[in-house]
């Protein structure tokens, strides 16, 4: 929230944080694109949609191939072998919803990460709301 960028200790005293724990978050923030460095300085990122997008794309994108890829890989195992028990059968049935369940949660990451249409539309919403907001 400030008009100007900060410094690592100036960052530290506003927040009264230790300095460890104020470098590894700054890192952190870096990393996920929600800060920049200037030199010395700390500028945040202002573009909200960026910031969103490049925080998804760098956390949210890898856990959803995580599961998506365990889930395949066991369903890809239950489906190999040969099963008349019917809680085999109920459990191939669940994980094959779970994991078309991921696919469309990928494809609607994906489709917001890509800055086209959806951004548009989030974007013409969210400035309607700040507009009708009470002030």
């Amino acid at each position: 929230m400030s008009p100007e960028p900060l410094e690592h200790g100036a960052i530290r005293s506003r927040l009264e944080i230790s300095a460890g724990s104020a470098s590894m978050t700054l890192a952190t923030l870096l990393d996920w694109g929600v800060l920049h460095r200037d030199g010395r300085k700390y500028r945040a990122e202002t573009d909200f949609w960026k910031l969103i997008t490049h925080v998804l794309e760098r956390r949210e994108r890898a856990r959803v191939e995580d599961a998506l890829a365990r889930v395949a890989a066991i369903l890809a195992e239950l489906r190999a072998e040969a099963h008349s028990d019917p809680r085999i059968a109920f459990l191939r049935d669940r994980l094959a919803y779970i994991h078309d369940f991921f696919l469309l949660g990928r494809s609607l990451l994906g489709a917001l990460l890509s800055r086209g249409p959806v951004r548009g539309i989030l974007g013409s919403l969210a400035r309607r709301a700040a507009r009708a907001a009470p002030r």
